[in-house]
């Protein structure tokens, strides 16, 4: 028995690039997510920090 066709679709070239340039936009919106939740967790710190300095002053 032959097959007369694959299982898997031929993309064109220009489906590969939209999905390739679809991919790197997801990509860079996850970065840039985590860059903005490391750069809170920083603030955060440095305000519990100067918090904690405070407390210990005047306790």
């Amino acid at each position: 028995m032959e097959a007369k066709n694959t299982t898997f679709e031929h993309r064109t070239p220009e489906e590969i690039r939209a999905w390739f340039k679809r991919r790197k936009a997801w990509y860079q919106k996850v970065e840039e997510q985590a860059h903005a939740m490391y750069e809170e967790e920083q603030r955060m710190k440095r305000e519990a920090k100067e918090q904690h300095k405070f407390d210990f002053e005047f306790a």
